[in-house]
């Protein structure tokens, strides 16, 4: 099978690498070529249409980034299996659609494993925007902490994400807010390679987590507020971090190794019915939830103007 990438120096690139197309692309897959879409573009372009189209064989799109939820989903309809970031609940209707999270860098590409005590409780690295001021604050003084401020993507004040690998690995928690326009990121994937908890909070009133992880151990937390209260109470109690931080390890494991069996099973032709991930089968159901429906039809709507 010839994988097909339409882009080059992806930041998930390994990520693609060496989970997705290994569970693809197996001997028992009934699949014949598998496209990596970039998503750059705010629409699909012709070429992509024409792959989904005039192969007429069994295809499948992993369809990257589209934070924003405004990428043309028209699209899908050509295509035998959709792998795509960033979940929204208005897509959970179509079968062949499948949310997975996002993936990690290159840099945290090799899980780390290590059960000496970090020395931090929490840190974070990145930009200061959206609801991250607020959550500064609220995290201020609990705790050894690391933080490290840049002006963004790929800016020049960002730390080399070798070290930031490090940091993670060296921190009970790291703090993921929300990004640009959703509450998936990068920094969820790479807390996990590096042996750390995820802290993150609600987002439309729900534990989006779930939608793409299952039953997870991530602290999510009603606000800020609420989650520094968490991590307060695991500075009080260091040994229940620890005991977290390795059960998030293990899960982590488990986790991986069920997403690659469940995308081998999707890629023979499998239902959502059949996977072991709960995930895949909470997405389906989120098209039940109305409130969930409205609000990120609201939320959204803003990103098409």
């Amino acid at each position: 099978m010839a994988s097909i990438w339409l882009g080059s120096g992806l930041v998930e690139e390994e990520f693609v690498k060496t989970l997705l197309l290994p569970a693809l692309e197996g001997k028992s897959s009934s699949l014949k070529r598998v496209i990596i879409y970039p998503g750059i573009q705010r629409e699909p372009g012709a070429e992509l249409l024409r792959f989904g189209t005039e192969l007429g064989e069994k295809v499948a799109l992993i369809h990257l980034s589209d934070e924003k939820l405004r990428h043309r989903r028209g699209i899908y309809k050509t295509f035998d299996v959709v792998l795509r970031h960033y979940f929204d609940p208005r897509l959970s209707l179509k079968k062949n659609v499948y949310h997975i999270p996002l993936g990690w860098t290159s840099a945290f590409n090799s899980q780390i494993r290590s059960d000496a005590s970090p020395a931090y409780l929490w840190s974070f690295c990145g930009a200061v925007k959206a609801d991250r001021e607020e959550m500064l604050v609220e995290l201020e003084g609990i705790g050894e902490s690391f933080t490290h401020f840049s002006s963004g993507w790929s800016s020049d004040d960002q730390m080399p994400p070798e070290e930031v690998r490090k940091i993670y690995a060296d921190s009970n928690f790291v703090l993921c807010p929300q990004g640009n326009a959703h509450i998936d990121s990068f920094r969820v994937m790479e807390a996990l390679q590096a042996g750390s908890v995820p802290v993150s909070v609600k987002f439309l009133g729900r534990d989006f987590f779930r939608y793409t992880f299952g039953d997870h151990p991530f602290v999510v937390a009603d606000d800020w507020k609420h989650a520094a209260r968490i991590v307060k109470h695991f500075e009080n109690h260091p040994d229940e971090a620890l005991v977290l931080r390795a059960r998030t390890r293990l899960w982590f494991q488990d986790y991986l190794t069920r997403l690659s069996q469940d995308l081998a099973l999707i890629a023979q032709g499998a239902s959502s019915r059949q996977l072991r991930g709960e995930m895949f089968r909470m997405q389906r159901r989120a098209v039940f939830d109305l409130p969930l429906l409205v609000r990120i039809s609201q939320r959204f709507a803003r990103f098409r103007k």
